[in-house]
Formats: C-alpha cells, structure tokens, sequence
C-alpha cells in the first residue's frame, strides 16, 4: 500500500497576488475561502446583497460590480451562473492577464470561439475549472497510463452518480441553472467525467448519446445520461451518468492489454490489477476536494506546482463543451414515468 505523496503540490508564496471572484454562490465561495487559505487577496464580486453579506461573513470582501474588483487585480475566477460564464470573461479580457472560468466553460461553444480569440488577442489567458485533474487518484492513474502500465488501452467507464437535492438542501432545484434547458442538465453538471475521460485517454468524438428525464426530481432537463466516446487508437469510454439517486458514486475503470486500472474519487484509493486478478498496485490517500481545488488555484496563479500540467486551458473546456453540445442535439430523451404515489 502506498500514498499519494508524490503528486502532492509544492507550496508556493502567493501572497502578491490578487484575486476577483466574479459570483458568490457556492462554487465562487468555495474559490475565495480557498485563496485566503493560501494567503492570497481576494475581492469577491456578487449584485445580490445577501450573497455579499454571507462573504463578508466568511472574511472576503466584496463589492457589487465587476469594474471595481477587477481594477488591479493579478487574476480573475469566473463562478457566475454557467449561463452567464461568457459574460464574466468578456469583462476580464484586457483586464487581468489570466482568467479561470469554472466548468461548464459555456454553453455555447459558438460564442465562445470569438470571444477566445479576442482574449488570445489582449494576452488575457483563459483557464477550465477542471478540479479533478488535481484529484490524488487522478494523478497516479495518468502517471500509470503514461508510463504505459496498462499496456493498450482497450476501454473505460466512468460512473458519476448521486442525489440532486443533497447538493444544496433546502433549496428548490427547480428554480436554480440546474434547471434552465440550454444550461442544465446533468451533462454540464457532471463535465467533469468527460474532461477526465479525454485528460486520460485523448481527444474523443461521440460515438452515441442516450439521455432520460427520471420524473423523480421535476426538471425539465435531463437528470440520466449514458455517453460513448471515442479515442485514439479506437479505444472506446462510456460515461455514465445521474443525479437522482443515492449512495453518491464517482469511480472509474480502465482496461488494457496488460492490466486494469480502477479508481474511486470520493474513496480517494487506487488499484491496478494484472490478468490473473493479482493487485500489482495500490494506493490510497487522504485529502479533501478543498485541497484539490487549492492545488488547481496555485497552477492557475503561479504554474509552478508539481501538478501544474494538469491545469485545463480554454480549448479543453470547449472540446467538453461541444461534446455536450452535440450529446444533448443528437439523441433521443426517454422520459421515464413519474412513480406511482401511495395508494
């Protein structure tokens, strides 16, 4: 049994810089806690004022307009609503030389394009906010399959799984982006699978798409999706996903030639297992998602972490972008029945 030590990020003194966090919901709050836990200034930026308050609570200061934080500021985080991500990186461009854009990167992947081009034209680099890229098992499992451990990789699943309404309890998940037709749906939620499916396996295109409303949760988008992929060498992955069922499931299995390599995200533990069912490795680490996200803040801000090759550019978040895209305009929606009430 081994740890995940080795790809465990160096520290590095971001105490000069200065951080906008444009959107104070709950993924932008995530992002400020993290940046003054590794000593960085951060003004947070949100037009509603309790969002604003509970910040100020946290010990994040914020202000209502975008202008005023990104004045001096070294970077920029975009975690507005995903319909609005566009609009967040528009008003960086030519503002902060670099500007990470939580997933999904839009919605829109024919909007976005421009709008790339004319941040590479004012030297304003945009970033994805694939966190899990940072993950401890994700990690070792591109270490393995770069060092060629699995031989020719033949297929893989990747398995997101859980219940909407313990995201954010008490809320209405009807009222939220959740729920809006071009910008929810478990597809732009669950982005991440599909990054870390092209991040270990290439560039892929669809090969089919199936995408189901349960009925369980009342949303008028899709809440069960089943995604194959193609990759180079016609290795073939299937994502497989929902938010509308519990225990929480994110775990991956990849087979090759020479052996299969199996990880459990929410686990944080690895195995990779020969032919004859022998374990030839193991590992098993003990860190947190806020941990993951802080690996992904100091590749974003300095680039200098062990990890820092992980971090997503712009094109990759457009890549899973298109691909969602295309799942979500190519197949058929099975709507599943509503459960029968008690009688």
């Amino acid at each position: 049994m081994s740890d995940f030590s080795q790809s465990r990020p160096r520290s590095s003194d971001l105490s000069g810089e200065r951080v906008a966090v444009l959107g104070l919901g709950s993924i932008g709050l995530r992002h400020a806690r993290n940046c003054l836990t590794l000593g960085v200034h951060v003004i947070g930026v949100d037009p509603n004022p309790q969002r604003r308050h509970r910040a100020e609570e946290n010990g994040v200061a914020a202000v209502e307009d975008s202008a005023s934080a990104l004045n001096g500021a070294s970077a920029a985080i975009v975690a507005t609503p995903s319909i609005d991500h566009l609009d967040g990186v528009s008003a960086s461009i030519g503002q902060v030389p670099r500007v990470l854009v939580e997933k999904p990167l839009t919605h829109d992947p024919e909007a976005a394009g421009p709008l790339l081009e004319r941040a590479k034209a004012a030297g304003t680099a945009v970033y994805c906010g694939f966190n899990l890229r940072f993950h401890e098992t994700v990690a070792e499992a591109r270490r393995l399959l770069d060092a060629g451990a699995l031989g020719q990789v033949l297929w893989a699943t990747f398995v997101g799984s859980s219940d909407l309404r313990d995201w954010r309890p008490g809320s209405d998940i009807r009222a939220g982006y959740t729920n809006h037709p071009k910008a929810g749906g478990v597809l732009f939620d669950y982005s991440h699978e599909i990054d870390l499916a092209h991040y270990l396996l290439g560039s892929s295109e669809i090969a089919f798409a199936r995408l189901a409303q349960s009925g369980t949760l009342g949303l008028q988008v899709e809440d069960i999706a089943v995604v194959g992929l193609i990759h180079p060498s016609n290795a073939l992955s299937t994502i497989q996903l929902d938010y509308c069922s519990k225990p929480a499931i994110r775990e991956a299995k990849i087979r090759g030639t020479e052996s299969t390599l199996e990880f459990d995200l929410l686990g944080r533990r690895l195995r990779l297992v020969a032919p004859d069912g022998r374990t030839l490795h193991r590992a098993e680490g003990s860190g947190s998602f806020d941990l993951d996200y802080q690996s992904e803040l100091r590749a974003f801000l300095r680039r200098d972490s062990a990890a820092g090759g992980a971090l997503a550019d712009a094109e990759a978040g457009l890549s899973v972008s298109r691909l969602i895209v295309a799942a979500r305009q190519a197949p058929f929606l099975v709507q599943q029945p509503r459960p029968a009430g008690p009688s």
